[in-house]
């Protein structure tokens, strides 16, 4: 007990000051714990994870690699100390760990280590790595990763000399190939042709070859499942033309059916597409009426295929036979309530389970809860194994409630309600509306309580938040998805607008202080709400990283037109209803004082978009501020410009509509 007492102390000294504090502030929002890379070890013993803040530095987050006994005991214990940017770690089948992390010595460089849990010896393997996708041969003996080659040196450009984009560019280019690192002899061996680029893949159960979602090399057209093996001479063989964004494909252990996963846009192609490794591949869409999103796909050693799916506002596990049949909910949703499977972001979320399949970790999150590792026994109870961030427990949060309605069409909708602490239901609160990123993406029950999910900042300033889903959100199966393909600001927004009726007849919303917020899509259907006749029901406004003219941003993003209105050329063919969709076009009619936040290096939306916007309101009158945030991408990583960000957002909600008194007018007459 003494040890463990030392220890707990030890670790309180490095804390950062804000995890003691009671109240919520910036500060502790950037300096909380996340969690990603949950992997179980092959004999189901160990669970090793990656933890970092919910901010960084100019050099990025502080990533440390920890391990836990899956069982419970001992304390969780942190290996790799010298080391703290972490940013993969895979068990091999004996028990090894290849990670992959910065170097201890200058100049920092990505290194990829062979670590040796028990001992805690470190081999450095690849001293400069240059590859991603790490994954362990089915043997042990190999890493397989995917790097990028030249297919032939470009010609370097004289100065003044003008560079060509068209069918005459300059020579060069690149190909993403699979490879393999032999670990006993450190050989590197390209596996896959130049005639293929690989992306998403998993190995053969043989170690034979892959199957990966792969582009034939100078393709314009769309990537092709296919089964490339190493057998010199031996053809590439085609399985199905993927018609989808992939989030994953696997490989069931007996060789003999190829599972993949997709993200529910385009008509006719399901979530989850099984197909025959051998003959006849067959693709066949299976659990095509799933109620839910598929996040994680992976097959059991019994042969099932597991999945880590989002149903309405919450995420559990389910498993189908190989044949896509006998759906079952082995750890519903539901029963993670009041929070649910999965942490921040869903493009790192992960279910692992060990060789027999007894033993499966995933991570975890709810409304006190932003991050820890869950993990125990397949067919039993799944327990927490860390305590990541101790203070929020301690935290005046506010009460997080599930609500739903029914929108213009009878369609029902869902969402979160916020209220803040201490809420009085004989008092009269501002409602500030918060509209998600995506549109595939969705509110679903974690902590609304980092630097994109604001609702509990909100809420600790005295508002209530209204978080829903319209139509376009996950969770809810394909043809949700789908509901608001062609028409983004259409049904959508009217099911936002919706959900804020249906909370005025709750009786504790003051009606003359409604404001709506957003990032990303959630930034667009702000903008373009808040130019809508509903619009002027909002005193101000939010607008984070968001198209504000869909004819410029969709014309500068390859594959944006295809995925929402199912054409690559539509932007082109319907110039003017893209622009009639945009925020910009109907920028004479805000009446709401509006804040515009965004990166400067954003590679998803630019932020010109952020400044045509900006120029617009200013022009127009209307009171606005754009912050634009040096170095930062489509989300805002930097500490010090996350509580920036924060401290603004409250800061423009006190001048415009303080939650302790009436609105401030914003001076433009209705228009």
């Amino acid at each position: 007990m003494k040890t463990l007492t030392s220890l707990i102390l030890r670790v309180a000294c490095l804390l950062p000051v804000s995890v003691f504090a009671t109240e919520v502030t910036p500060e502790l929002i950037a300096d909380l714990t996340l969690v990603e890379e949950v992997r179980v070890s092959a004999d189901g013993k160990w669970v090793s994870y990656v933890v970092g803040t919910e901010s960084g530095g100019e050099g990025g987050r502080a990533m440390e690699l920890w391990m836990a006994s899956v069982d419970g005991a001992p304390v969780p214990q942190r290996l790799l100390p010298n080391r703290n940017r972490v940013s993969v770690a895979r068990w091999s089948p004996a028990g090894r760990l290849a990670v992959v992390a910065q170097s201890e010595d200058p100049p920092r460089r990505r290194q990829l280590l062979l670590l040796e849990p028990g001992t805690g010896a470190v081999r450095v393997l690849v001293d400069r790595f240059e590859g991603d996708s790490l994954e362990w041969s089915p043997d042990g003996r190999q890493l397989g990763f995917v790097r990028s080659e030249n297919i032939a040196p470009a010609r370097k450009r004289p100065a003044g000399e003008p560079q060509v984009l068209g069918p005459a560019r300059e020579g060069g280019g690149s190909v993403s190939r699979f490879h393999t690192l032999d670990v006993a002899t450190g050989v590197t061996q390209a596996r896959t042709p130049l005639t293929h680029s690989v992306g998403d893949y998993a190995w053969s159960p043989r170690g034979d070859g892959i199957v990966a979602v792969a582009r034939p090399t100078g393709a314009s057209s769309r990537p092709v499942v296919t089964i490339l093996p190493f057998t010199s001479g031996v053809t590439p063989r085609e399985l199905w033309p993927v018609e989808d964004q992939t989030i994953g494909l696997a490989w069931s252990p007996d060789g003999k059916t190829v599972a993949w996963c997709g993200r529910e846009f385009t008509p006719g192609s399901g979530q989850l597409v099984l197909m025959n490794a051998e003959g006849e591949p067959r693709p066949r869409t299976v659990q095509a009426d799933f109620p839910g999103s598929l996040h994680h796909i992976l097959f059991r050693a019994d042969g099932r295929l597991a999945f880590g799916a989002q149903e309405n506002l919450r995420v559990g596990i389910y498993t189908v036979a190989a044949d896509g049949s006998d759906l079952r909910a082995d750890h519903p949703a539901a029963s993670f309530a009041p929070g649910s499977l999965g942490v921040g972001s869903f493009t790192k979320f992960t279910i692992s389970f060990s060789a027999d399949g007894s033993r499966v970790a995933s991570m975890v999150s709810g409304p006190r809860e932003p991050a820890n590792v869950i993990a125990g026994p397949w067919r039993g109870h799944l327990s927490r194994r860390t305590d990541l961030n101790p203070a929020v427990a301690g935290l005046a949060l506010g009460a997080v409630e599930d609500i739903s309605w029914r929108s213009f069409d009878g369609l029902q909708i869902h969402g979160f309600l916020v209220k803040p602490p201490g809420f009085d239901p004989a008092k009269k609160y501002p409602l500030v509306v918060e509209v998600h990123g995506g549109p595939r993406r969705s509110w679903w029950a974690t902590c609304f309580l980092n630097s994109s999910h604001w609702a509990q900042w909100l809420a600790s300033q005295g508002y209530v938040v209204l978080m829903p889903n319209p139509r376009g959100s996950e969770g809810r199966g394909a043809e949700f998805v789908r509901a608001n393909r062609r028409d983004l600001g259409g049904g959508d927004w009217r099911d936002v607008v919706g959900g804020l009726d249906h909370v005025l007849t709750l009786g504790y919303i003051d009606p003359e202080r409604f404001l709506v917020a957003g990032w990303s899509y959630g930034g667009y259907l702000t903008a373009w709400g808040i130019g809508q006749p509903e619009g002027q029901r909002f005193k101000a406004a939010i607008v984070g990283a968001g198209i504000i003219n869909l004819f410029t941003r969709g014309g500068a993003a390859g594959g944006w037109s295809d995925n929402h209105w199912g054409d690559p050329q539509a932007i082109w063919r319907h110039a003017q209803e893209f622009f009639n969709r945009s925020p910009i076009a109907h920028v004479s009619r805000v009446t709401a004082a509006t804040l515009i936040l965004h990166g400067d290096n954003d590679g998803k939306v630019s932020h010109s978009q952020a400044l045509e916007f900006h120029n617009g309101l200013r022009t127009m009158g209307v009171p606005t501020e754009a912050r634009i945030y040096p170095g930062e991408g489509h989300n805002i990583g930097r500490r010090d410009h996350q509580i920036d960000l924060l401290n603004s957002i409250a800061r423009w909600l006190r001048t415009y509509v303080p939650a302790d008194g009436a609105a401030k007018s914003s001076g433009i007459p209705g228009r």
